[in-house]
């Protein structure tokens, strides 16, 4: 735990070399996986759109394990200023990890992939509310605290409002009320 705050502060000494120097020597002696994650997370705030394409490349490695690609992907959607071809790729590559056949750690870091591309990507946005449907309660309830953070659109209000109408559990039908009020009050 300490060593994962230790990242995440690093995280904020904004495009420092000796920070970033930090992060990549824990992130490729790291074992443990929320210590690798904040690492990965911290460099993207760092450095930006920059460190996009890097973040973007281990996701996208077979050989890596899941539980360092699916953050990969999460910290790469999480760069300030993307260009419109880093989101679009992204995206594709979160929606790909969102596939009920992934392993969970892909498949945890694509949902916040997704929510963090949603107001950029109609495909993210879309893939995103479409795990309101998944079969596993914790999937949904993922998409629902992804949701919190994306930028919707009012035409994501029918298929919240489905969602709130078919929920069988009481705290996702509260938090498709909360993202459903929101969205009425944006209007």
């Amino acid at each position: 735990a300490v060593r994962a705050a230790a990242a995440t502060a690093l995280g904020r000494f904004e495009r420092d070399e000796v920070a970033s120097g930090l992060l990549v020597r824990r992130l490729q002696s790291e074992r443990v996986d929320s210590v690798r994650t904040a690492a990965l997370e911290a460099l993207g705030a760092l450095h930006g759109a920059r460190i996009a394409a890097p973040l973007h490349s281990i996701a996208t490695n077979g050989e890596a394990a899941p539980a360092l690609r699916g953050p990969a992907v999460a910290a790469a959607a999480g760069c300030a200023e993307l260009p419109d071809e880093a989101v679009t790729a992204i995206a594709q590559t979160a929606v790909e990890f969102a596939a009920a056949d992934q392993p969970d750690a892909m498949r945890r870091g694509a949902i916040v992939a997704l929510g963090r591309l949603a107001g950029r990507s109609d495909r993210a946005r879309e893939r995103l509310l479409g795990l309101l449907d998944d079969p596993l309660p914790n999937v949904r309830a993922r998409a629902l605290a992804a949701l919190d953070e994306a930028n919707l659109p009012a035409t994501s209000l029918p298929p919240l409002v489905a969602f709130h109408d078919r929920a069988a559990l009481p705290d996702q039908r509260s938090h498709a009320r909360t993202l459903i009020a929101a969205l009425l009050d944006a209007d």
